[in-house]
């Protein structure tokens, strides 16, 4: 049993350190913040789609307009079948979960640089822009995550934010650290320090003028 757990660990490790993107399956647990309540207190029906799609998929999702894509009686796409779809309101839970040993995630895995999509319908006026409220892209790599064995991802709904993550990401190397190839590229980093101000000069004290010199006595002859 031991060396089965060192031989996780010795695999685990070696994954980090050559960024591998080894892609797992995740729970996925949807809340529904409480300020999504209205004045009287009930939160409005709002549906959620979570779909994950391979790297041409991502792009054009990633720019396609939410407006369009909720509109009722827009065109099917073609893995439809493929999305789990969540039903907020008064009658249902305002916490779901799309479980990892759900079927879909053994073809998901196949995919080429796979991303998780959950789009939401949220309620009210939204323009559509890159960064839409309604829309949330997630990464399925095990090395995007702070923690290399996290299997639950967060993503909550609120009336401000609209959809967002709250499991956390692993900070980035490049944040920290910078490499130096050279003496040179060293000194060139240095040169984009703030530079630090040069101390004020001491004024100097005015030198004292000598004294001047005494005259010598004449010398006086001896009598005889």
């Amino acid at each position: 049993m031991k060396n089965w757990y060192n031989a996780l660990l010795l695999f685990s490790i070696l994954l980090i350190m050559c960024g591998c993107k080894s892609v797992a399956r995740y729970d996925v647990h949807v809340k529904v913040d409480p300020d999504m309540r209205n004045a009287s207190r009930r939160y409005p029906p709002v549906e959620v789609h979570l779909v994950v799609l391979d790297a041409q998929e991502s792009d054009f999702m990633a720019q396609r307009s939410m407006t369009e894509y909720w509109r009722p009686g827009s065109r099917r796409d073609i893995y439809e079948d493929q999305k789990i779809k969540l039903l907020f309101g008064d009658d249902q839970p305002f916490s779901q979960d799309f479980l990892n040993r759900d079927s879909r995630w053994k073809e998901w895995k196949k995919y080429k640089d796979p991303t998780l999509w959950v789009l939401a319908d949220l309620p009210g006026g939204h323009d559509d822009r890159p960064n839409d409220l309604r829309r949330l892209s997630v990464p399925l790599e095990r090395t995007r995550w702070r923690f290399f064995y996290t299997r639950l991802l967060h993503i909550m709904l609120s009336r401000g934010r609209g959809l967002h993550r709250i499991t956390r990401y692993k900070p980035s190397r490049s944040s920290y650290t910078k490499k130096v190839s050279s003496p040179k590229d060293s000194f060139s980093e240095m040169s984009d320090l703030p530079s630090v101000p040069d101390t004020p000069s001491v004024p100097q004290v005015p030198s004292v003028p000598e004294a001047p010199a005494i005259p010598s006595m004449p010398s006086i002859p001896l009598q005889p």
